[in-house]
């Protein structure tokens, strides 16, 4: 059979030819012209019309000599506020954790979200499926629950609830903070959003009703106010607050708090307080238990760890306030420049830059205190290429062999235990920081990096 040559190319300009059979499935080509471009490509466009990749070329109806353009998929980062830990969604759809990892990673590809409770994590895969992961009270569904067509997740302490495509809601986990929602199983339907406390959930539904389950002690005894064209729902670890169409915002929950009066772009919650954008001028307001105020205007995205806040600026810049283990009050986030996206796990921060590289601050423990992941990434190569000539025999050419300063590292880790050579298992960021003080691009990471993550793929 012969094989057809078509020209992809990227919006750029550049371009590549892929050769293939007309049998060739349409994502076996998006990948070969992925790794020929170094690109992630979210999806392949033949003149007006978007390839679906279930099918073939042939059935796509595509000629010798066709000429295709590719979208890129940039990278993107999955956490939250109860994640121990980061999730960088590469464009080709692999993952590159970092953080405490302690629980494990299965393989991911192309995850939507990634949610995590205290002893666990749930990840909605592209198809819409569920993966769960961690210690069994909490993270195991029951066999017959109904997993697939999933829009959102979310997580008390020690339970999730997702949120389908048709409104309907399905729990698992500890019955005491929410994972036992038959009580109020008849009244989950046409579910718009939900959000978690500590320990109970709160949906709103396509009418502006809110439905509440868990314990009373963290918010679920409270009786939910009607809400009007709810936008956004965020909880603090007892209590709730919804952004409604107008920009106004309704709170409720264990403690009467009193809710501003100003309207707002975007809602936010730690575990203690909230924060918002105001929407006449871009500053910050907060309200709650342990709120502070923060002298900061033009603000476009403000994110939570569980005692700190974050907030980003219109031409880049960032501000953190809050406990300072907590990724609050860091010189670092002060210093940081031509910021994109922020995101915040449990005890750390992190943005995502113009050019396409990811800085991090909070505590180390929980993904903070790294470099640049483009740094990460050179290192991870170096550690692949180490551990193919040194323990599986590997052979090189005589110009590509170890350098003193290779020998003098791989001395430097052994001493540690060899940890970083074991299948899935990396030394301590303490561990790291200490050995590798001394050279001139520090490496900082932690989380199971395998020899999956040295394939030299960018970031984006």
């Amino acid at each position: 059979m012969a094989k057809l040559t078509l020209r992809v190319s990227l919006l750029s300009g550049e371009f590549v030819s892929v050769a293939a059979a007309p049998d060739t499935a349409l994502r076996d080509l998006r990948r070969r012209a992925e790794r020929k471009l170094a690109r992630g490509i979210a999806a392949l466009v033949w003149g007006a019309r978007l390839l679906e990749e279930s099918g073939t070329l042939q059935e796509a109806g595509l000629q010798d000599g066709d000429a295709l353009v590719a979208t890129v998929q940039g990278a993107r980062i999955e956490t939250c506020r109860r994640s121990p830990a980061f999730f960088l969604v590469r464009g080709d759809g692999s993952v590159l954790t970092w953080g405490d990892c302690s629980l494990g990673v299965p393989e991911l590809k192309a995850p939507r979200q990634i949610c995590a409770c205290s002893a666990g994590f749930a990840a909605v895969a592209a198809d819409g499926s569920v993966l769960t992961w961690g210690h069994r009270r909490c993270c195991l569904p029951e066999a017959d629950l109904d997993l697939g067509d999933v829009k959102q997740l979310c997580a008390t302490e020690d339970a999730f609830a997702a949120l389908r495509g048709d409104g309907s809601v399905a729990t698992w986990g500890c019955r005491r903070l929410g994972g036992d929602s038959r009580r109020v199983q008849s009244r989950l339907r046409r579910v718009r959003l939900m959000a978690a406390s500590l320990g109970a959930f709160c949906a709103v539904r396509e009418d502006g009703t809110a439905v509440m389950w868990g314990s009373a002690r963290y918010g679920a005894r409270s009786s939910a106010p009607e809400l009007r064209d709810a936008r956004q729902l965020v909880a603090t670890k007892s209590a709730f607050a919804a952004l409604q169409g107008d920009g106004s915002v309704r709170t409720w929950g264990v403690a009467e708090w009193e809710t501003p009066e100003d309207r707002m772009a975007q809602i936010c919650a730690s575990e203690e307080s909230f924060a918002g954008i105001r929407l006449s001028d871009g500053a910050v307001v907060t309200w709650g238990g342990a709120s502070s105020s923060v002298d900061q205007a033009d603000v476009v995205q403000i994110a939570a760890t569980r005692f700190a806040f974050a907030a980003l600026t219109r031409d880049g810049r960032v501000v953190a306030w809050g406990h300072p283990r907590f990724g609050g009050a860091c010189a670092r986030a002060k210093k940081i420049r031509d910021a994109r996206q922020l995101f915040a796990s449990c005890a750390a921060f992190a943005v995502l830059r113009a050019d396409g590289s990811v800085v991090t601050w909070g505590d180390a423990r929980f993904g903070g205190e790294s470099l640049a992941l483009q740094e990460q990434l050179q290192d991870i190569r170096k550690i692949s290429r180490l551990k193919r000539r040194f323990f599986e025999g590997e052979p090189v050419e005589s110009t590509e062999r170890p350098t003193v300063e290779d020998l003098r590292w791989m001395r430097l880790i052994m001493k540690a235990g060899g940890g970083i050579f074991k299948e899935k298992v990396m030394p301590s960021m303490r561990e790291i920081n200490e050995l590798l003080r001394t050279r001139t691009s520090v490496f900082e990471a932690s989380g199971n990096i395998s020899d999956s993550d040295a394939s030299g793929q960018p970031l984006t």
